[in-house]
């Protein structure tokens, strides 16, 4: 049986580079293109294309939660281009900002809900009681992972994994959103062109 043995002439050299490792750069910066071009689609007609502060929204609340959400998505392309350009250290700065924000999030995420329960608002034929767990649920699972991002911050791999998986927790609206905005289109060409029967 053959052992390695530690000596100071022949040090052990640590694997730089895994299996993948490469291509996480264009994997993590590709997802967070695609999350920023879900959110836009999802909130074109309502928000973004209906003029940011001056859409027709319930609430102020809502346009402050639209703003800070929309800055999340922002940040998170933003940082990880800039690790992919080797700029770690400002990623790190920025970092602390984005924990906040986060943190802010979760509070008008909480606060937008309510404001949806008052207003009875939700999905069209869907009880508003029923429908509050789901974005209240959605901020739970979003401020545990980030609270678990921001502790792992010293594992690179771990954090951008739990940035990556809290981020896509949030696009449930934006999806849901989307997919309500081609029904309504769908519905449109239908009265536009009736199909003989």
């Amino acid at each position: 049986m053959v052992t390695a043995i530690a000596h100071p002439s022949n040090p052990a050299k640590p694997s730089v580079s895994l299996p993948g490792r490469r291509y996480d750069h264009l994997f993590f910066s590709a997802m967070a293109l695609l999350m920023l071009i879900t959110v836009f689609v999802g909130f074109a007609r309502t928000y973004y294309l209906a003029g940011v502060f001056h859409a027709p929204l319930p609430s102020l609340i809502i346009h402050v939660h639209g703003a800070a959400f929309s800055c999340w998505i922002l940040l998170l392309v933003s940082q990880t281009s800039l690790v992919s350009a080797g700029r770690v250290d400002i990623h790190r700065r920025l970092g602390i900002a984005g924990f906040l924000l986060a943190c802010l999030m979760v509070v008008l995420g909480v606060l937008a809900a309510s404001d949806a329960l008052v207003r009875e608002a939700g999905p069209a034929g869907r009880d508003a009681k029923f429908f509050y767990i789901i974005p209240l649920t959605d901020m739970l699972i979003f401020a545990t992972l980030i609270l678990f991002a921001f502790r792992a911050r010293s594992n690179p791999s771990a954090h951008k994994r739990l940035i990556l998986v809290a981020t896509v927790a949030l696009l449930i609206a934006a999806i849901a959103a989307g997919q309500s905005t081609l029904s309504t289109e769908k519905l449109r060409l239908r009265r536009c062109f009736p199909t003989a029967s």
